[in-house]
């Protein structure tokens, strides 16, 4: 009997049979073999979860904070650049919500009253981050000076910020604090006093 004979007379559930043989072996012979070195790829449900940012978040977070400070310190033109790319459009200011104009509006009028100003972070500084918003808290050391009224202030304050962090950017969305300690001096007794310090 020659193949065409055997192909006339095979059943139709003889060849699917075949065929489902065939195929099965030419795709395990064409596949890679799997051995202990080849791992096999992992089940979408074990994956494990992405490591989480807040590590990162919290020292940049912190360095924004005694930049914003150091900042602070600095001349009026100095100080007052750039605001406007720091502060959301809206956020609570020392307990009140105020729109990004309105924040920079008391800024400006602080610094017009106290044109020479010293801020100074001390250490431990908290800072906590959650889902990419950040709250950094301490305390500083503060040195100001009231030309008009001829009074120098120096004390100890408190800060809090809660900043958003996104793709490099920052923003304050809460600023607060409180004056925990505060001397003030005439400038005449500070200026004429042996050994005094420059105010900035």
């Amino acid at each position: 009997m020659d193949s065409s004979d055997a192909h006339r007379e095979m059943p139709w559930s003889d060849v699917a049979d075949l065929a489902k043989k065939f195929t099965v072996q030419v795709y395990c012979e064409a596949g890679t073999p799997r051995t202990s070195d080849t791992p096999s790829a992992p089940k979408s449900e074990t994956a494990p979860a992405p490591k989480s940012t807040t590590a990162a978040l919290e020292p940049q977070a912190k360095e924004f904070v005694l930049s914003l400070e150091a900042k602070w310190s600095r001349p009026n033109e100095e100080a007052l650049a750039g605001l406007d790319q720091i502060y959301d459009d809206e956020g609570m200011y020392f307990g009140k919500k105020s729109s990004k104009e309105e924040v920079i509006k008391e800024k400006r009028a602080f610094a017009r009253k106290f044109p020479e100003r010293e801020y100074k972070p001390k250490e431990p500084i908290s800072v906590w981050c959650s889902e990419g918003i950040c709250t950094v808290r301490g305390l500083l050391d503060f040195r100001s000076v009231d030309p008009i009224a001829k009074i120098m202030s120096e004390g100890v304050a408190s800060f809090e910020y809660q900043l958003i962090l996104s793709g490099g950017a920052v923003k304050i969305i809460l600023e607060a604090g409180e004056v925990l300690k505060r001397n003030k001096t005439p400038l005449s007794n500070v200026l004429g006093s042996p050994g005094s310090q420059p105010l900035h």
